[in-house]
């Protein structure tokens, strides 16, 4: 079997045009595939309305992000003014009441007492506030009544009024400080357990229960 010029020329082209076909082909599905696993290729370009859409949504996604942000911030400010105030408070610690008679001694009998003594101290605070203060004392019966010398003479506590005994003013210097009041007893004590209770700036500071017989 004879073979032409013509025939031997496109026997050798044949390696050729398999090798440039299998390239083009390769090309085209290595475009597929780049299509495929980056979808923002599928579209060149967007509407306007489309791309305002987007805007607006990436902005309302950094307002709401600002937004938690400065709640988060303003609890924490909350918080910590909280704690501030916390430090802050008087504290009434060593809290001790005496009931003394006319001699000025310490009384047995509670048909004796002419002068109830109460003594504690204000414990060193830095954070509090220096200067003069309000004390207001408050010394309960056994049966819960409180003493006092005028029904008008009240405080503020826990958005109501509260009956006091002995109001103190002191000056406080953040230092420990060493406070006695006295209570004149011109009224009838029936035996039993007392309690006494020391207020400063709406809050109570400490307690203290005694007895008389």
């Amino acid at each position: 079997m004879m073979f032409n010029k013509t025939n031997k020329v496109k026997i050798r082209l044949l390696p050729v045009f398999i090798f440039v076909a299998v390239l083009t082909v390769s090309v085209k599905l290595n475009n597929i595939f780049d299509l495929y696993n980056n979808p923002a290729q599928k579209t060149l370009s967007i509407s306007p309305a489309q791309a305002l859409a987007e805007e607006n949504q990436e902005v309302k996604q950094k307002y709401t992000q600002a937004t938690r942000q400065i709640s988060n911030l303003s609890q924490e400010k909350k918080n910590l003014n909280e704690k501030v105030t916390l430090a802050s408070q008087l504290d009434a610690t060593a809290i001790t009441v005496l009931p003394k008679n006319k001699r000025g001694k310490t009384a047995k009998k509670v048909k004796d007492v002419k002068k109830i003594a109460v003594s504690f101290t204000i414990v060193k605070n830095i954070t509090a506030k220096t200067g003069e203060r309000t004390l207001y004392i408050r010394i309960a019966k056994p049966d819960n009544d409180v003493l006092t010398k005028n029904a008008s003479n009240t405080f503020p506590y826990e958005n109501r009024e509260l009956t006091y005994s002995i109001k103190k003013y002191i000056e406080y210097t953040g230092e420990e400080q060493n406070v006695t009041v006295y209570w004149d007893v011109e009224e009838y004590l029936p035996a039993g357990t007392y309690h006494v209770y020391i207020f400063a700036e709406g809050t109570m500071i400490g307690q203290q229960a005694f007895s008389m017989k």
